[in-house]
């Protein structure tokens, strides 16, 4: 409710975090959520969201993923912009991009303002390594995939970097299945993971514990450092007292 966003973004900045949920798309930008009038010169911690508009332009018909993810990868100068915009004025600045694996464009806006990118990868390691590799999968013929031959021994998937467990083709995301080749989305997410060594920091959606330290190394941009998720949370998170404690 508008009551509790209020209440939030209160929250927030008595905190030292000056917030902004932002969304951006094709005809700019729109602010959802906003902490900045709430700041005080105890902010000096800023955190942005921007979130892209998911629909078609001037009309309320969604985009589908294909046209989402190349909506994105044209996105770069209007999110230059929309961060940009907010400099100044106290406002403590940008200093870092913490990006989704399939928003390569943001590799350009960390360049041009002099900032770090840093690349999360969503999925656990091996289903990450298989799309970063995706484009050696498609030399290799591993796809697209044939649903029919999903289950087949002879067409597990081996070698790829990490020392991650043989893969079946089903363990591959769907969009790489035969019927989608030609859909936008295939092409957009070849095009991603070859855009995926632009980083300057990596974080991966796993425990090191699970898939080990290599599967994490696998995933690094060009040597740059990479770190599996658990290792920046606490053991006793998940320990009895921590659980009760929230």
């Amino acid at each position: 409710s508008r009551k509790r966003s209020h209440a939030f973004c209160r929250a927030v900045a008595s905190t030292g975090i000056l917030h902004h949920f932002r969304q951006y798309g094709m005809d700019g930008e729109k602010r959802i959520l906003d902490s900045s009038k709430h700041f005080s010169e105890r902010s000096n911690f800023r955190l942005d969201y921007l979130l892209p508009m998911a629909y078609r332009r001037n009309t309320a018909a969604p985009l589908n993923w294909g046209e989402l993810v190349a909506m994105l990868a044209k996105r770069g100068p209007v999110l230059e912009e929309v961060l940009r915009s907010s400099n100044g004025n106290g406002v403590p600045p940008v200093t870092c991009i913490l990006t989704d694996c399939i928003m390569s464009c943001t590799a350009s806006v960390a360049a041009n303002m002099g900032v770090p990118r840093v690349v999360f990868w969503p999925m656990c390691a091996a289903a990450s390594i298989a799309q970063k590799y995706a484009n050696l999968l498609l030399s290799q013929g591993h796809i697209p995939i044939k649903v029919s031959q999903t289950k087949r021994p002879e067409q597990m998937i081996s070698g790829l970097p990490g020392n991650i467990p043989d893969l079946w083709p089903s363990d591959l995301i769907s969009f790489y299945r035969e019927q989608c080749e030609s859909d936008a989305i295939f092409k957009a997410l070849l095009y991603e993971a070859q855009q995926s060594n632009e980083a300057d920091y990596v974080l991966i959606n796993t425990f090191e514990e699970l898939e080990g330290r290599d599967a994490a190394a696998a995933l690094s941009a060009n040597g740059c450092p990479s770190l599996a998720i658990w290792t920046s949370i606490s053991p006793q998170t998940f320990t009895r007292r921590g659980v009760e404690a929230g």
